[in-house]
């Protein structure tokens, strides 16, 4: 296995299958409920953030293997607001046309 499949397959397995971290992405927000996501405990942030910063991060991982300039993401860009329906907001985080694994997965052929 080349490196470049090596770490495509190590993202796969980050959003959805066996990850060397414990539960994917997937599995840890599968059945999660928008009041639950939403809920904030002291100061920490809430899950919906989580996925937000999540999802943005992949982004700015796929720009980059697709050879646009890195950009340390900072501020609301490194933390944005959560989408207000947690649904479009869960697909949003789900590798796709739009997500943040489908480059990778280009690359590995």
């Amino acid at each position: 296995m080349s490196e470049v499949d090596r770490i495509a397959d190590q993202l796969r397995r980050a959003y959805e299958g066996v990850a060397w971290h414990g539960p994917s992405l997937k599995e840890a927000l599968d059945g999660v409920a928008a009041e639950l996501a939403s809920r904030r405990v002291d100061s920490l942030h809430t899950i919906r953030e989580l996925v937000s910063h999540l999802t943005v991060w992949g982004r700015e991982g796929r720009s980059a293997i697709t050879g646009h300039p890195y950009v340390s993401l900072t501020g609301e860009a490194d933390w944005p607001p959560p989408k207000a329906d947690w649904a479009e907001a869960l697909a949003d985080s789900r590798p796709g046309a739009a997500g943040p694994y489908r480059r990778s997965e280009a690359i590995a052929g």
